[in-house]
């Protein structure tokens, strides 16, 4: 069967079906999470942060706001969120290619694999190297946007994105070869169009 690269709709179909089971998996999970433990939390939180704004100023600015939250707590919940939110979507791709041997829900609906560049089975240590690198691009623009805030160069998270995602018909000049396909030696292929090449040619 001589499989070829997918293509950048099949493998974004593909995704799409993959974000949409994530964001179930995460608004489940987030739900508990809020209603077993950050419920009065939270609350608690908003009660503080009205408390410290209304004793800065009887007509408080945008400052006195900032203060109020930092103050508050709520930015170590949001750091727990956000590790939560990114921590479900990692755990589910690291687990689906190592139990489905390359394939997430989204890639075998879409008849998609995952493999070495020298068309096998990925181990687990080149599936963690997948997942890391393709998560580069939601990770790298927080820590460009806390070096450059405030400065114009605070659009440098958005190009690091860009690139990320968009590098194969760029940079590298491979098609539909992305970045984090190159450095973690990987390769999605199209096992519907090897299979309907076959069945013609046994015709």
């Amino acid at each position: 069967m001589n499989l070829k690269n997918a293509t950048i709709y099949k493998r974004g179909a593909a995704f799409i079906i993959d974000e949409l089971i994530i964001s179930l998996l995460r608004i489940l999970i987030m739900s508990i999470i809020y209603i077993v433990i950050w419920r009065s939390e939270i609350i608690n939180i908003k009660d503080k942060m009205l408390a410290i704004i209304s004793e800065l100023s009887s007509s408080p600015n945008i400052h006195d706001v900032r203060f109020a939250i930092e103050e508050s707590g709520i930015i170590t919940q949001l750091i727990i969120f956000f590790l939560i939110f990114f921590a479900v979507g990692f755990a589910y791709q690291i687990a689906s290619y190592h139990i489905m041997d390359g394939q997430t829900f989204g890639k075998k609906a879409i008849k998609l694999i995952m493999l070495t560049k020298d068309k096998k089975k990925p181990s687990l240590a080149i599936v963690l190297s997948k997942v890391m690198w393709s998560y580069m691009p939601w990770i790298l623009p927080f820590f460009a946007y806390q070096l450059y805030a405030n400065d114009i160069n605070a659009y440098i998270p958005v190009i690091a994105v860009w690139l990320f995602w968009y590098d194969p018909w760029i940079i590298l000049g491979k098609k539909n070869v992305t970045l984090h396909d190159f450095l973690s030696g990987t390769i999605v292929l199209d096992m519907k169009q090897a299979k309907s090449k076959d069945e013609k040619n046994s015709n």
